[in-house]
């Protein structure tokens, strides 16, 4: 097993990407769900917390990251 200080820079490893890539999925999902034309207040609102709450695991991932150093 590679040593992740021995990556090269600008490297991302596999469960980093996909760390990351998870929620940017949900965060994108949910923002085709809150545009979509005839929905409803409540499910709308839904949408736009899960926006939320997935731009705050991101967040906080790339805060855990940052710290990783």
């Amino acid at each position: 097993m590679q040593d992740k200080k021995n990556e090269a820079p600008g490297q991302v490893s596999p469960g980093v990407a996909h760390a990351l890539r998870t929620p940017l999925g949900a965060l994108v999902s949910a923002l085709d769900v809150a545009e979509l034309p005839g929905i409803d207040a409540g499910t709308r609102q839904d949408a736009l917390n899960t926006v939320r709450r997935q731009a705050m695991r991101l967040a906080s991932l790339i805060e855990r990251l940052e710290n990783a150093r």
